[in-house]
Order: structure tokens, then sequence, then C-alpha cells
């Protein structure tokens, strides 16, 4: 008998539909241990014996951690499968610490996605805890506590402020220093022009380029005056260009530009984002079998598996054709261990197969938005910029110069996925000759 044991407790119902009755899935339910309060200045840290931690178990875990110690000890093997990240694999080595397994030899499993094929290659490829990862974890959990502890204590003394922190601390000053900028700012006046033109019914706004002495900026009504002045009542067309521009498609979604995206789309917090993310990750249940819909969500990183993009390369060739399947991936990638958290992939969905629209009736109203942005992000990126025509009319008025522009999409490249969380739209403006 095997004991797995992860993070979540929604994840043990997932994978509990994948492993057979040799294993017993169970929940740590997060991290159960953490810095103590004793010692010099409360950091529960021995500061002068080379920062050596001193964690004691949550006193809300304790339960957890005594039903944990009980199954250890009825089965012949116990399997870490804590979440991919820093947070995750610290919380391996508290659960192995805790319940005195042999910390360098106990099996660890890492999987980005919670799907059969995952958890059984995961299975079959065990690891063993990272202690450079644990290391990494425990220097930020202390310096949060230094930090947090020291500091906030001098404070609250010093200067009657509640709290300082390793994070919130840095922020302050950046929004301090951009407050300094804004207040060294010395306004000055600019104006901007436009015109109103007829042609047949149609009523044109044209954008003021440059005076007939060349100079684009103006600075005052006094010169706005005089410009409206030279112009006469017909303007000439002096130029007319089109070119043709590319628009790319944007990489896969990583942690930030997800929560970005979905404040801007849907107006969601970062909470909440993450909170419907971590759903869709666990598992839902779609024709009564659990299934984990989206790759691991706290992600710095930007490339994805081989194994899905060969699958998706496909998917889009079958819907869409050749033609919208890009040659090469996004060269804008991070590069390799540039801050990036092990293995990680981007988020994405786990099987391209499984649309937005054929899922839908299993996902809540917020749940299949944020699963159908994520699912459109990864398959746009593997597909083909998207073409615009841009026609630039250029018009003389009295030695002035203005312009009009107009856009037409000669080819839709990534938008057939994504266009619908895009706002870009043609601008339709009618032909125009020189003379």
């Amino acid at each position: 008998m095997k004991l797995l044991i992860v993070e979540s407790p929604t994840k043990t119902k997932t994978i509990a539909t994948y492993l057979g009755k040799d294993y017993t899935i169970a929940a740590s339910k997060g991290n159960i241990r953490d810095l103590s309060t004793s010692g010099k200045g409360g950091f529960g840290i021995d500061i002068e014996n080379d920062f050596t931690g001193r964690y004691i178990i949550d006193k809300n875990k304790k339960k957890t951690v005594d039903e944990l110690r009980k199954l250890s000890k009825k089965v012949d093997t116990v399997i870490i499968a804590t979440d991919p990240d820093r947070e995750g694999e610290a919380i391996a080595w508290h659960l192995a610490t805790v319940l005195e397994l042999d910390v360098d030899n106990v099996k660890r499993l890492r999987f980005h996605e919670i799907t059969k094929d995952a958890i059984l290659e995961a299975i079959e490829n065990p690891d063993t805890i990272n202690m450079d990862l644990v290391a990494s974890q425990e220097a930020r959990r202390m310096l949060d506590r230094i930090m947090g502890f020291g500091l906030s204590n001098f404070l609250q003394k010093k200067a009657a402020l509640k709290s300082a922190g390793r994070v919130q601390s840095a922020v302050l000053k950046i929004i301090v220093d951009k407050e300094k900028e804004i207040e060294a700012f010395i306004p000055e006046e600019y104006w901007v022009l436009s015109i109103d033109i007829k042609r047949d019914n149609d009523t044109l706004n044209l954008r003021f380029v440059k005076d007939s002495s060349g100079k684009s900026k103006i600075a005052n009504k006094a010169e706005i005056d005089k410009i409206t002045a030279q112009i006469p009542t017909k303007i000439e067309v002096i130029d007319v260009k089109k070119r043709t521009r590319k628009i790319e498609p944007s990489l896969p979604f990583i942690t930030s530009s997800l929560q970005q995206e979905a404040s801007y789309k849907f107006g969601y917090t970062s909470r909440k984002t993450m909170m419907i993310a971590q759903q869709l990750y666990e598992g839902v249940t779609i024709n009564g079998e659990q299934i984990g819909l989206i790759t691991y969500m706290r992600t710095d990183a930007t490339n994805m598996s081989s194994s899905f993009i060969g699958k998706a390369s496909n998917y889009i060739i079958d819907q869409f054709g050749d033609n919208y399947l890009r040659s090469t991936q996004l060269k804008r990638t991070l590069k390799a261990n540039q801050s990036v958290q092990g293995a990680h992939e981007a988020i994405r969905p786990t099987n391209v197969q499984r649309s937005p629209d054929s899922i839908k009736n299993a996902l809540t109203e917020e749940q299949f938005k944020i699963y159908q942005l994520i699912y459109a992000r990864a398959l746009a990126s593997l597909m083909t910029a998207a073409k615009e025509e841009v026609t630039t009319i250029t018009f003389n008025g009295g030695g002035n110069e203005f312009s009009l522009e107009g856009v037409k999409t000669v080819f839709e490249g990534y938008r057939m996925v994504y266009g619908l969380f895009e706002s870009r739209k043609d601008k339709e403006i009618p032909k125009f000759h020189v003379g």
C-alpha cells in the first residue's frame, strides 16, 4: 500500500480516479509548519547559528499532521506530490521531516497538470526533494520574518506606522519615487488639432501633422488660430501610401499576465482569478469524471511542452489550415533559468481537443471565462500574425499637412481564436487620389 500526499483536498478526488486501490490519497491542506515566534526579535531564527530556522507545527494543522502520521505508519511507501514550486518543495521537506521520512530519498512527484497521463508519468519517474528550492523558499520566508517583525516594531515605536515588509516596503519606495517625479513635473502647454472635411456624404476627421514651417508641435492658442486661418475651404490630397503591417500574438499566459488580462477583460481581482484558475487546475467534473483542465497556474515560464505544441499544431491545421500555423515559436521567451521556477510551463489547457464551448455546461460562468481566455491565448501563441493593410492619406491645406488613416484586415491569423478578446477594428475610408 502506498500513501500519496498532495496539498489540496480537491486534488485528492481527481487523482484518486487515476490511481488504483494500491494508493491512499491524502492532503496536507497547505503547509504544516512555520517559523516560531521565539528567540531574538521573535523571528524564530537562530541568527547567530547560520540562520537556522526554528519550526513549529501550525496549531490549526495538528489534526492533519496526526492523521498523516497514522496513515504513513500503515503503508509501505510514502510519496510526496506537493505543488511544483518553491513553496511546494518546502512543504514536501516539512512533511518528510515531520513524518520522519528519509529526506534525501523520499519519493517526490512533480506534475504540472492533473491529468491521467501526467500523474502516471510522474509515478513512473519519481524524483527527490530539491533542497536548493527548499533553501530558496526558506530564505524568502526568513526575509519576510526579519523585515516584517524587525522593521515593523521599529516603525511602530518611532513613526506610529503599523507595519513594513519585504515586498510592501520596496513597493512603497517605488510609489514615493514616482510621486516625487509627478510633483517635480513642470506642466507645459500643448494643443491638439484635428479638422473635419466633407467627402460626398461622409464626414472625415483629419489629424494635424505639421505646419508650413515643418513644426509638428502646437504650443498655444495663437498658433492654432494661425494654422486654422490658413486652411482654405478645399484641401488637396498630396500623397497616398499603403503598407502591410503584422500584429503578432502574445505569448501564452504566466501568472501575472493572466491576472492582468482577467482584470482588464472581466474586472476580476488577482485573488479571484487565481481562485478560479486553481479550480480549473485541480479538476472539475465532466461527464462524471474529475478532469484537470489547465496546467499549474503559478508560473513565470512562457514555454509549452513539445507534446502540447504538436497536438495543438495539428488542431490548428485541421481547424483553420496550414497558413494559420506559425513555422517557429514566438521568440519573446525568457532565457533559461531566468526567474523561472523549475521546469514550469506557461498556463495552458491540458487538452486542446477540450474546447471551451464543448465543456461550457460543466463550468460556472466565471470558470468558463477564465478557461476560454487561457485556451485562446495558448492556441493563438502558436498561430501566425494577423495582417492589416494600412492606408495613409496626406492632405495639404494652406501649407499645413493633415493625415487620414484607414485600416483593413487582410488576414486574420491568430485572431481567429483570440479576436474576441481584442478591441481592434477595421476603419474604412473612401478612396482618394493625389490631386
